[in-house]
């Protein structure tokens, strides 16, 4: 959902809830350890998530700090832009659930 009232998107265009996520933790997987992470995102001008919080944790830190690292590493949006079109830094909350299969 957008925060602040700025328009940060995935560059799909989706504004959906949750994302997957490549690499579950190591760690995480042999503790069959699992929750959902939200968090909020600082969208830069240039689409690249420039900083993540952890806004609920999913209760096991390794799940909470990779989802940011990897939003970091590979979420991309389309900029905010303000009233005259000019790209500006968004904020946008999401989750990223962590599922084992079994």
């Amino acid at each position: 959902m957008p925060v602040n009232g700025l328009n940060a998107q995935n560059q799909s265009g989706d504004k959906g809830d949750s994302w997957v996520i490549d690499g579950y933790p190591y760690s995480s997987r042999r503790f069959e350890e699992e929750g959902t992470v939200k968090v909020q995102l600082e969208v830069s001008t240039k689409g690249r998530v420039s900083d993540c919080k952890v806004i609920e944790s999913s209760g096991f830190a390794n799940l909470d700090n990779n989802a940011c690292e990897q939003l970091k590493k590979g979420a991309r949006f389309k900029p905010a832009r303000d009233s005259q079109g000019n790209t500006v830094v968004g904020y946008f909350e999401t989750s990223v659930r962590y599922q084992l299969d079994k």
